[in-house]
């Protein structure tokens, strides 16, 4: 996977001298910019996606503090606010006010943004992120809840690169933030809602069992 990383940022490096070059000799002319301005925000999302793909290759150590989780979900919703004003999509958040939690802000944030971006991209107007808590046997566990008011997914394909294809998304993101959660003790799971659509559940137990 390394060895994949490596090669990946090189053809894109080569890709950003290319362009540099072309823009050099041809950016003045109406069509030169017109070229260079197409080029220029896939290349960007061609580094973000190496970026991520060496994140999951290298995961970094979880750093965790005591943060409120309606902040970590706020800080989520912010992070994609751009994609879904691009899309027409509305974004809801929703939950009570929860006591602080011991949680790696920025990561599980990474986590809930990758499900949110899903939703996204597969809703046709409005997603819902909802957070609530649960005590079972004493333990208290955390529930991020995105559902994308779109069309129901069949039976166990929540997690086929299928399903990552269909919302635009990347099968390592989905790796990705399936690992966060295990992470703070938790998983994600997908399920199709009863009013339509799918639900996609980010569940945190904490980092080593304890909230």
């Amino acid at each position: 996977m390394t060895a994949f990383v490596h090669e990946s940022r090189n053809a894109v490096f080569g890709i950003s001298a290319t362009l540099e070059a072309f823009q050099v000799d041809f950016g003045g002319s109406a069509l030169g910019a017109e070229y260079s301005e197409m080029m220029t925000q896939p290349l960007a999302r061609l580094r973000v996606l190496t970026d991520q793909l060496a994140d999951y290759a290298r995961p970094a150590a979880l750093e965790p503090r005591s943060v409120l989780p309606m902040h970590v979900a706020a800080s989520a919703v912010d992070s994609v606010a751009g994609l879904a004003k691009s899309r027409g999509v509305e974004l809801r958040l929703s939950g009570a006010s929860l006591s602080p939690a011991m949680l790696d802000a920025e990561r599980l944030g990474v986590a809930l943004a990758t499900l949110l971006e899903c939703a996204i991209l597969r809703s046709k107007a409005a997603v819902d992120l909802q957070v609530d808590e649960r005590v079972a046997d004493g333990q208290r566990s955390l529930r991020f809840s995105v559902c994308d008011n779109g069309k129901s997914l069949e039976a166990c394909q929540g997690f086929e690169p299928a399903f990552a294809q269909q919302g635009k998304g990347t099968v390592w993101n989905l790796a990705k933030a399936q690992r966060i959660a295990l992470q703070h003790g938790g998983e994600i799971t997908a399920q199709n809602s009863p009013a339509g659509g799918v639900v996609l559940s980010l569940i945190v137990r904490g980092i080593g069992g304890n909230l």
